[in-house]
């Protein structure tokens, strides 16, 4: 495996076996995408004989899709073009503007109440996310009566962290084990959301999934949004 020497080597005590020998060497993956082995013969004093020029070329395919700092603007009513939607399937955002022509890809929307204290001061923002088949659709201004609604399911949030999501969901399976755990059967979420929450979704295809909420923050031009990274399986 690109070296000069070779990393496992494997003893014939077999004269028989000395000019045609067969086998099963198990070897771990070393992380997605191509790894190219060679396998030689060496002569017992360690002389190499040759390979033949043959080289075994392993392609490991991941069994999820990691969709890092997908950034969903709070949704504006006057121009209607700021990207508060998410496709989780196609990692796209989409605006109210380009969402109804995407509708069937959306799985997600994003939007935020003002807080108020005790003498009428703002004094900050509860955000949620919710699915376009939540009834009623939570965030009234924009009208989506008349789009496909696909049916993503959440869980209500969870606290986590960023080292656990980077740690703990590193397979297909091991997302799917994590989200069985939680009740995935929310439309919408209404408590509110705060940094390093998890919320696990289950998309209408079965695929189960899980995001974070990595930040809250406002673009160069003050437009409030909300960071969040994916993991879903394939």
């Amino acid at each position: 495996n690109g070296s000069n020497s070779p990393f496992i080597k494997i003893p014939i005590t077999d004269d028989a076996a000395r000019r045609s020998y067969s086998g099963v060497v198990e070897l771990p993956a070393l992380g997605v995408g191509e790894t190219s082995y060679r396998i030689w013969a060496l002569d017992k004093d360690g002389v190499f004989l040759g390979d033949g020029y043959k080289r075994i070329t392993v392609n490991v395919l991941s069994d999820y899709r990691h969709l890092p700092n997908r950034k969903l603007l709070l949704p504006d009513t006057i121009g209607k073009v700021l990207n508060c939607y998410l496709s989780l399937s196609k990692g796209a955002t989409y605006s109210y503007t380009t969402g109804a022509a995407h509708a069937a890809d959306i799985d997600l929307g994003v939007y935020r109440i003002p807080v108020y204290g005790p003498t009428g001061d703002l004094i900050g923002h509860t955000y949620n996310l919710y699915s376009l088949s939540a009834s009623p659709v939570p965030f009234l201004p924009y009208d989506v009566s008349g789009w496909t609604k696909r049916k993503t399911l959440f869980s209500a949030p969870v606290k986590g962290s960023a080292n656990t999501f980077r740690d703990l969901f590193i397979t297909g399976m091991a997302i799917e084990k994590e989200a069985k755990k939680k009740t995935i059967d929310l439309t919408q979420t209404t408590n509110g959301l705060a940094s390093n929450d998890f919320i696990f979704f289950l998309t209408p295809e079965g695929k189960y999934g899980v995001l974070i909420i990595n930040a809250f923050a406002e673009d160069y031009e003050g437009k409030p949004f909300i960071n969040m990274s994916v993991k879903i399986q394939q």
